[in-house]
């Protein structure tokens, strides 16, 4: 497994969100990397893999074949649409890192939710579920937003 040409494998990351001082959820994920070259690889918007790459001479003339698989667990009321959503901004963060999609990689991510649960067997006809409002979805989608 490789990261922008160095080594990669399993990582992780999670983070809290408060919503109203009354409810704090958490966002974990867990990624496997095989992708990236190190010339395109970006720090908080520096570009250092281009000059990292000339120095060690990495093979720049690779076709891209990589891929990144990404878990997303919350313990958040979203629901399938809203999960699809946030599994959407898992490759922006990709990108943001210099990462790209080429014609031979493989991209998965998966999204879910521990929040609102079956009953096997119920008692009644119909469940009953919490689902967050999209209004105040992007503290679910973005370092900026206010969280906790």
């Amino acid at each position: 497994m490789m990261c922008y040409d160095l080594k990669g494998g399993i990582g992780s990351a999670s983070r809290v969100v408060k919503i109203d001082d009354d409810h704090t959820y958490t966002v974990g994920t867990l990624t496997m990397t095989n992708y990236g070259y190190l010339q395109d690889f970006i720090v908080n918007g520096l570009p250092i893999g281009k000059p990292l790459s000339d120095m060690i001479q990495a093979d720049k003339n690779k076709e891209e074949k990589g891929s990144i698989i990404t878990v997303i667990a919350t313990d958040a009321p979203l629901d399938s649409r809203q999960l699809k959503r946030l599994a959407k901004r898992a490759t922006v963060g990709i990108n943001r890192s210099g990462g790209y999609i080429g014609n031979g990689s493989g991209e998965i991510v998966f999204a879910f939710s521990t929040q609102n649960r079956v009953a096997h067997f119920a008692d009644s006809d119909f469940d009953s579920i919490t689902r967050f409002n999209d209004n105040h979805i992007d503290k679910f989608f973005g370092s900026r937003s206010k969280c906790g």
